[in-house]
C-alpha cells in the first residue's frame, strides 16, 4: 500500500500559493478544474472547485479552492446566514487521503463486509473513483496499483 495524495481545501489560490509555493518551495505540476456534478457527487458540494497537485517526494497534495462567490454562504432551511466559518463545514468533506492498493475490487468487498461505507462514481472513459468511509467520517480514495 502507497500514499497517492492527501487532498486538502484552501480558501483562495492566493493562500494555497503563499503556503505551498512561497512557504514550503513546492511546484505544482498540474492545475485543472472538478466540474459542479462531480464535486457534488464525490463531496456533497454542487459548485466547479479549481485543484492545484503539488507533487511530493512520495505522492502529492491536492489542494481544491473554495469558489470565490459570496452566496456560498450556509444557510438554514428557513434561509437564515449561520455565522459560522463556511470553510469548517466544508473541509471534512473534501479532505481526503488517496491511497493505492494490489486489488481494489477486494477492498471494496471486504469493506462492504465490515460495514463500511464505499462510494464508487463510475466514468466513461476513466477510471472509476472509489471512495470508502471510517466509521469517523474519513474519506480514503482507493487506487488501483498499476
Amino acid at each position: 500500500m502507497e500514499l497517492v495524495h492527501a487532498g486538502l481545501l484552501s480558501t483562495t489560490k492566493q493562500h494555497a500559493v503563499s503556503f505551498f509555493e512561497d512557504l514550503l518551495g513546492l511546484e505544482p505540476s498540474r492545475e485543472y478544474s472538478i466540474p459542479a456534478e462531480l464535486t457534488n457527487d464525490l463531496f456533497g458540494l454542487p459548485w466547479d472547485m479549481d485543484v492545484i497537485l503539488y507533487p511530493l517526494t512520495h505522492g502529492a497534495l491536492e489542494v481544491f479552492m473554495f469558489p470565490d462567490d459570496d452566496t456560498l454562504q450556509p444557510t438554514d432551511h428557513h434561509g437564515n446566514t449561520h455565522f459560522v466559518e463556511h470553510t469548517q463545514i466544508i473541509k471534512p468533506l473534501v479532505n481526503h487521503i488517496s491511497i493505492s492498493v494490489e486489488d481494489r475490487s477486494d477492498l471494496m468487498r471486504r469493506a462492504g463486509e465490515l460495514g463500511f461505507r464505499v462510494f464508487e462514481k463510475i466514468r466513461e472513459g476513466k477510471a472509476n473513483l472509489v471512495f470508502i468511509y471510517d466509521r469517523d467520517g474519513n474519506a480514503f480514495e482507493i487506487i488501483q496499483e498499476e
